[in-house]
């Protein structure tokens, strides 16, 4: 299931810059991340990352797309600072999988659950009951956005 997700996400990464947006850059997709990093994530989140996360990381450890609406960067867990970020959501332990370009952040929970967090507000809202199904709503948002659907309620 994050095979297939990931796999679209990169042929929809293709069809950008969109024609007539130059401006926009290609999505970028990182190498697998390391085991050894991995650990040191679960360590600092301090739970065990739920298993479609880590085929994630195993399949691609990042996807940067930050000219797909307001931008996506999921993942690089390398890159991400977990002090930046809420540390529980929804009475469980959260860990940052992926922010967007306004500042917002998506939180993992050790049961796999996907909250966004909004940096204004401090607010925390449930988008997905598994990393899987969060990634599946990010490829529909890169889908919508390729398409410009009119009226699409982007996660970001």
């Amino acid at each position: 299931m994050v095979e297939a997700s990931v796999t679209q996400l990169r042929e929809l990464a293709l069809a950008i810059p969109r024609p007539g947006c130059e401006w926009e850059d290609r999505p970028r997709f990182d190498s697998p991340t390391a085991p050894e990093i991995v650990a040191a994530f679960e360590r600092a989140a301090g739970f065990p990352l739920p298993a479609d996360f880590r085929a994630f990381l195993a399949s691609t450890g990042g996807v940067v797309g930050m000219s797909v609406h307001n931008g996506y960067w999921l993942g690089s867990v390398d890159r991400l600072s977990l002090s930046d970020f809420p540390q529980s959501a929804g009475g469980e332990s959260v860990a940052p999988v992926g922010t967007d370009g306004g500042g917002n952040a998506f939180l993992l929970s050790a049961s796999g659950r996907v909250w966004r967090w909004d940096h204004e507000t401090g607010s925390v809202s449930q988008v997905a009951t598994t990393f899987a199904g969060f990634l599946e709503r990010v490829v529909a948002d890169w889908a919508a956005y390729v398409a410009d659907t009119p009226g699409w309620r982007f996660l970001v």
